[in-house]
């Protein structure tokens, strides 16, 4: 189910596009599970997932030389315990990724597609919202793109990071949907990241979601023809066609 919090922003107009790319074999199990894959966290490419900016992590850090060296040690503790917590829970997160953009994009279609036989599923961002139909909470917002080494941002929520990238990201316009799963076990509160495996497989009513599917740029009419086979034994009715990429250029 979709949990509003205040943190995660929607676009302001919600109903922008965005889209989904992926291979065909991850397209045809979305239809065969009817579940979006969200990848925990640190399995993602950027290594920066979930981490604080410099100026955020190292605050404060200009009193050392002021601060006894007792208080010292007592402050390098509680910093340390503060990262480790801090890395065990980018583990307890889950994440399901969208651009925002009208039209396709060709940085996305080379980023996440190793052949010509890709997909770009088109939605929007209030079509994913009210689409989403399992009991698990999922909140969505935009992420922000910042300087790591120079800017800060607001603190006092865990999930404030995740919703924060590197600026060499900001060709992503990144919606992003996320899980966020604790341990069972509160004695131990930090000690069991595994419960999200490589992932988590959230139900969605793929009817409301998807509002079109695109085939990829130079991909064969077979394949086009392919995809709209697959959608109808599934008993899909999608607007399906080739990708708008894929145009004779005219003179």
């Amino acid at each position: 189910m979709f949990e509003a919090h205040k943190y995660f922003m929607a676009p302001e107009n919600e109903g922008d596009t965005i889209w989904r790319y992926m291979d065909f074999t991850k397209f045809v199990s979305l239809l065969d599970t009817e579940r979006l894959y969200f990848c925990r966290a640190d399995k993602l490419e950027d290594p920066f997932e979930g981490s604080l900016p410099r100026p955020n992590a190292t605050n404060g850090e200009w009193l050392l030389p002021y601060m006894t060296e007792s208080a010292q040690v007592v402050r390098h503790a509680n910093t340390e315990e503060r990262r480790r917590a801090n890395r065990t829970f980018v583990k307890c997160n889950a994440i399901n990724c969208w651009h925002m953009n009208d039209g396709e994009s060709a940085a996305m279609w080379k980023l996440y597609l190793k052949s010509d036989e890709g997909i770009a599923v088109r939605s929007t961002y209030s079509q994913l919202r009210d689409s989403i139909n399992d009991p698990e909470p999922v909140r969505i917002g935009k992420v922000t793109y910042i300087n790591y080494e120079s800017d800060s941002i607001q603190t006092g929520n865990m999930m404030v990071p995740f919703l924060h990238k590197r600026r060499s990201y900001e060709h992503e316009k990144e919606i992003r949907a996320i899980v966020t799963r604790f341990p069972a076990d509160e004695a131990e509160p930090w000690e069991h990241p595994g419960i999200l495996a490589n992932g988590i497989g959230i139900s969605v009513n793929l009817h409301q979601l998807i509002q079109g599917v695109q085939v990829a740029p130079g991909s064969q009419p077979w394949f086009l023809d392919l995809v709209k086979s697959v959608c109808k034994a599934y008993g899909f009715a999608f607007d399906i066609g080739q990708s708008e990429m894929s145009s004779d250029a005219l003179y």
